[in-house]
């Protein structure tokens, strides 16, 4: 029986850890994430080896990351190697089994964290029952067999949502100015993560009391700690190109024009206007091959805009206005079901290589209707839990941006297993037991 929250987080990290573990060592489970994962390893191993130009087209952070747990494998005798293949040889790349585990202590602490955010809030064995499974989610373990950025990220994002949240409560300066520095890293992981001042402002003046000047002031506080730690990113990003435009992608080359104008050129070869293979010449020739200068200067001089509205005039002339609803039900899928169904793991990056089997497909569409009842759970008990749900709102509000690939949308599902969890005990008190409405959230909350 476990009798405080302090062993409940050991058994949480336990139960995490081992799955991911469990995951690592499967002989099957060689895939390492598609050509992303060969540029950072590769982009990892020129900086262990004192070559820092991998460029500006990736976040520096996780490359940074991965150079760090390179270094410790270095001192202890072994060596880092270049790669060229996306699938596991273990004997010649020992390293990338010592980054795996060490992500699997990452994702693991990630799940200790996300236990640490719910259990404020909810009865300890129900956060305690929440985060198990989110610890065993499958989909989410897996990604520590990557080397993609996702499990780094979403320690880092449970991180920060866990300082603001210690900030909210006790009102401590040190809570704001370690969110600060964790925003800070978190967008030199993710560029985009910057955007996610937008929910958490709302939610400081929502919960200000009358303290608006005050409220501002430590959001402004949060936001020049965050500044500072990138600035030295920004810094070399516009000694390289110096245009202040650069500041809108945080110096990374993968600009919001040239991504904009990839995603058309998707668009027309997914509705049949050109072929896949001419697709693909098309990126390298204007994207994939050509240097992190030339993506600045194309972005910012109109030629991506130019080439991007070719394309809008060829599909809106052929009826095909539907387009944006296609391209969100399409991300819908990807982002919120097919993380549950996905079959070939090897073909594209995707988080859900151990449901491949058909004997699991019971168990996969079991847990797929489970997390949807989070619906009904956010309707009713959305406003208790403000604090938890920045996190949440900004990352589902993307999934129409980035939900072309499930991986990127992975950081929500813990949520959803939450929300999820709190529905059924609602049901349970309020079909079986008969219980009104009052009791019940006592029988839920703290």
């Amino acid at each position: 029986m476990i009798k405080n929250k302090t062993q409940s987080a050991f058994f949480v990290f336990f139960v995490a850890f081992v799955i991911r573990i469990f995951l690592i060592f499967q002989p099957e489970n060689k895939y390492l994430g598609g050509n992303d994962a060969i540029g950072y390893n590769n982009a990892a191993v020129h900086l262990v080896n004192g070559e820092n130009n991998f460029g500006f087209f990736r976040e520096p952070g996780y490359i940074y990351f991965i150079a760090g747990v390179y270094s410790i494998w270095e001192s202890f005798g072994g060596s880092t190697k270049e790669i060229s293949n996306e699938f596991l040889d273990q004997q010649q790349n020992p390293e990338i089994v010592f980054l795996r585990i060490i992500q699997a202590l990452f994702g693991s602490f990630s799940i200790v964290l996300f236990y640490f955010l719910i259990q404020v809030y909810l009865k300890n064995h129900i956060a305690l029952f929440i985060a198990i499974i989110s610890g065993l989610y499958l989909p989410l373990a897996n990604m520590s067999l990557y080397i993609l950025r996702e499990t780094i990220q979403f320690f880092i994002l449970m991180l920060l949502n866990w300082f603001l949240l210690k900030y909210f409560i006790s009102k401590q300066l040190k809570y704001l100015l370690f969110s600060g520095v964790i925003w800070g890293l978190s967008n030199l992981i993710l560029q985009i993560t910057w955007l996610i001042f937008i929910p958490y402002l709302i939610v400081f003046l929502l919960i200000a009391h009358g303290n608006l000047l005050f409220t501002l002031r430590d959001f402004l506080i949060c936001s020049l700690l965050m500044i500072i730690i990138i600035l030295p990113w920004l810094c070399k990003s516009y000694n390289y190109y110096s245009d202040f435009r650069i500041l809108k992608t945080m110096g990374i080359s993968l600009t919001f024009e040239s991504a904009n104008y990839v995603n058309k050129l998707r668009n027309s070869r997914d509705l049949g206007f050109i072929s896949g293979l001419k697709t693909e010449e098309q990126l390298k020739k204007e994207w994939y091959l050509i240097s992190d200068s030339s993506r600045f200067e194309r972005s910012f001089s109109g030629y991506y805009k130019t080439k991007a509205d070719s394309i809008d005039k060829v599909l809106n002339a052929s009826s095909h206005k539907s387009i944006f609803f296609q391209k969100a039900s399409r991300h819908f899928r990807l982002s919120m079901m097919q993380t549950f169904f996905w079959k070939n793991p090897e073909q594209q990056i995707n988080p859900i290589a151990f449901y491949r089997h058909q004997k699991r497909l019971i168990f996969v569409i079991i847990y797929f209707l489970f997390s949807y009842l989070s619906i009904l759970s956010f309707i009713l008990f959305g406003r208790k839990l403000i604090l938890l749900l920045p996190l949440f709102i900004f990352f589902s509000s993307l999934f129409y941006f980035i939900g072309s690939e499930t991986r990127r949308m992975l950081f929500i599902h813990p949520f959803l297993i939450m929300f999820s969890t709190m529905a059924l005990v609602y049901i349970y008190f309020k079909v079986f037991k008969k219980t009104k409405d009052p009791l019940i959230l006592n029988a839920i909350f703290n």
